[in-house]
């Protein structure tokens, strides 16, 4: 699933980049605590640095780094 902004055509919208670089050795996940109770999780967990080598060995092709870590449904 990718990630959409539902548009407001009534007000401005505003985005913010934000960037962060954790440890190599950090585990990122998704956020448990924002999911329902009858909801999986819907990518795996990784450690930051694989998942960032995986990125430079595949390259940017769209989202096939992000669509690897997606879990079975």
């Amino acid at each position: 699933m990718e990630h959409r902004a539902v548009v407001n055509r009534d007000k401005a919208r505003i985005s913010v980049a934000t960037f962060y670089d954790p440890s190599r050795e950090t585990i990122i996940s998704p956020a448990l605590e924002l999911l329902g109770k009858d909801d999986a999780p819907r990518y795996s967990s990784v450690k930051f640095g694989d998942h960032v080598s995986a990125w430079y060995y595949k390259g940017p092709k769209g989202k096939e780094t992000l669509h690897s870590l997606a879990m079975p449904k």
